[in-house]
């Protein structure tokens, strides 16, 4: 827990970094800042320590952006976002339409209001063979977390 605490503030540290150059640089509010994870952590939960199991500590990660221009300051959102919703967001952001076969939605528009119909369910699998970790495969089809 030591080394995944420390990367954290690494982490951390380097995205003031980031944020101090936009401000001298005068492009802080002209800039899109996007900052998410591709997973949470167990860290004990239930005696494990791993990010494979389909349980919130592993499947519930940030997602926090920053962009005056279109997102208002302390927006907070219940709405389940996944990692295919990245790219049309992007494309959003650039003023480029998301192609029709492109799977996601943009969360700009969640910026502006709530929308509990965003997003409805969501899938999940994981299988890692030869079962490395011993981790059992587990697929799941569940209704959107709105806590």
């Amino acid at each position: 827990m030591k080394d995944y605490y420390s990367g954290l503030v690494a982490v951390d540290e380097n995205i003031g970094r980031i944020i101090d150059y936009l401000e001298q640089k005068k492009i802080l509010d002209d800039t899109a800042i996007v900052h998410t994870s591709d997973h949470g952590y167990f860290l004990g939960e239930w005696r494990m320590f791993d990010k494979r199991l389909m349980h919130e500590p592993s499947i519930r990660v940030p997602l926090m952006m920053r962009y005056p221009k279109r997102i208002p300051a302390g927006s907070v959102r219940k709405e389940t976002a996944l990692d295919i919703d990245l790219a049309p967001t992007f494309l959003d952001l650039a003023g480029v339409p998301a192609p029709a076969h492109m799977q996601g939605k943009s969360l700009l528009p969640l910026a502006r209001a709530s929308d509990p119909t965003f997003r409805k369910e969501w899938y999940y699998e994981y299988y890692e063979a030869p079962n490395y970790g011993k981790i059992p495969p587990a697929v799941v089809f569940a209704p959107s977390v709105t806590s």
